[in-house]
């Protein structure tokens, strides 16, 4: 049996906001499959990689993601058939080294994103693992303590927030049902508390995080 690429194929899918994003099947030589897509938030970190969409208003208001597909199907496929799954960061040297720019903007971080978690799952699949347990080179024995995103920031139309997320996350560590009770409490509190929810459903403070901070404190402490 081989776990080396036979096949790779993208093709152009929506999100739960009906938005394109490129979504990817890698196929080994024995048959394991693995499926990875990239989605896109509303807010665009600084070191982001690019987001190649078409740019096409007649199609998704300018969003769909033909070309990137494309560049998948023709450019990065042919690179890596032959290539095993195994050889992750082999692999996704190869696509850095085909788009050749540094926010990833010539094939677009979508292309190569999805590429990259389909060959990572793929070689998974090939293990017949958890992907949690291939990446943990065996299996885990604890799980990462679960942290809640309850504002959200980042650049938007009309506010840009220096901070990307605001995060709690417990410092004890009780069972895990116990663990969301304490966690959603102070987000319900804030939300409460806070006038700034958008039609996102996310909080967007404005500029002043040392003012919000207090309040954030406040509302876990209560």
């Amino acid at each position: 049996m081989s776990s080396k690429i036979k096949s790779i194929h993208a093709r152009q899918i929506v999100d739960c906001k009906c938005r394109p994003m490129v979504e990817v099947d890698v196929v080994t030589e024995d048959g394991a499959l693995g499926r990875g897509c990239a989605p896109t938030g509303s807010s665009v970190g600084k070191f982001e990689s690019f987001v190649l969409r078409d740019n096409n208003p007649a199609e998704y208001n300018g969003l769909s993601v033909h070309h990137a597909v494309d560049n998948v199907n023709q450019i990065i496929a042919p690179a890596l058939i032959g290539k095993d799954v195994h050889n992750q960061k082999e692999i996704d040297q190869i696509m850095i080294d085909l788009d050749g720019t540094s926010d990833k903007r010539k094939l677009g971080g979508n292309a190569i994103y999805s590429t990259s978690i389909a060959v990572l799952r793929a070689a998974a699949k090939a293990e017949n693992l958890p992907l949690y347990n291939y990446l943990a080179n065996g299996p885990i024995k604890t799980v990462p303590v679960p942290s809640f995103n309850i504002i959200n920031g980042g650049h938007y139309e009309n506010l840009t927030q220096p901070f990307n997320e605001f995060i709690i996350s417990p410092t004890a560590h009780p069972p895990s049902t116990k663990l969301w009770k304490w966690e959603s409490v102070p987000s319900r509190n804030w939300r409460k508390l806070s006038p700034d929810i958008l039609a996102t459903n996310h909080l967007l403070p404005p500029p002043m995080v040392m003012y919000r901070l207090p309040k954030i404190r406040k509302r876990i402490s209560n």
